[in-house]
């Protein structure tokens, strides 16, 4: 179909350029080109129409007016003008443009493809499930460490036998940060048996200090499970 649809616009072309090109009814040999188109255009042909074929029969009055004189050839055009061929096909050529522009604008427009749908989007792809995790076995309960408790007990009997205050003082940091606190009842607080042990005793020269802890005989130790030493004190009693 799309090879015959040009070749028959092409033959209404050239047939409706065959007769725009027959040869219109002569008029009056006085009418001039302005007023054959004017009276054709008001006959209802259309302008370009009307001045094809005005240059048509303008160009066979001249003709007919001006004849040719044959050339010393003696070559016979068989009357026909020169310049009315070329006339008559400059407007076949016209009169065909014409034509196929026409055809062209009166034939339905090819309908244009309607653009492919595109494809519905598909669902995002899910990540395929992670298996659940297994719960880490709980851990077991570790074993006390003998070998840490040997050592506190070490470096509390170092602490108890150097005269330095400096190595003390490094001693009980090292036991801080193992975790054991070192217990000094500070002097004024009142003795209790059940959190420090009594050594000795000493006079108070104020009856409300006594009963109270006088001084710190010997640091206690206490780890966050248990108390590993009472500290010993010595008490106010009464003179």
């Amino acid at each position: 179909m799309a090879t015959i649809r040009p070749a028959v616009r092409a033959a209404g072309a050239a047939a409706l350029g065959i007769l725009l090109l027959a040869p219109a009814p002569a008029h009056a040999g006085s009418e001039t080109f302005d007023q054959c188109v004017a009276r054709k255009v008001g006959a209802g042909v259309e302008r370009a129409v009307a001045v094809t074929q005005c240059m048509q029969s303008t160009a066979s009055t001249v003709a007919q007016n001006n004849p040719i004189t044959p050339t010393a050839s003696g070559s016979d055009d068989g009357g026909t003008s020169v310049g009315a061929l070329l006339a008559a096909a400059a407007a076949g050529l016209v009169v065909g443009a014409l034509g196929m522009k026409l055809l062209k604008g009166n034939a339905p427009a090819a309908a244009t493809p309607a653009p492919a749908a595109m494809p519905p989007a598909g669902a995002p792809m899910m990540a395929p499930a992670a298996p659940p995790m297994m719960a880490p076995a709980p851990a077991a309960a570790s074993a006390p460490d003998g070998r840490a408790d040997t050592l506190i007990a070490a470096l509390i009997d170092l602490g108890d036998r150097v005269n330095s205050a400096a190595l003390r003082a490094e001693i009980s940091a090292a036991l801080a940060r193992a975790g054991v606190q070192v217990l000094d009842p500070p002097p004024g607080t009142p003795f209790d048996a059940q959190r420090m042990r009594g050594v000795g005793s000493t006079p108070a020269t104020d009856p409300s200090t006594v009963g109270t802890v006088a001084a710190t005989d010997r640091v206690g130790y206490a780890s966050a499970t248990a108390l590993l030493r009472l500290p010993d004190v010595i008490v106010h009693v009464a003179s």
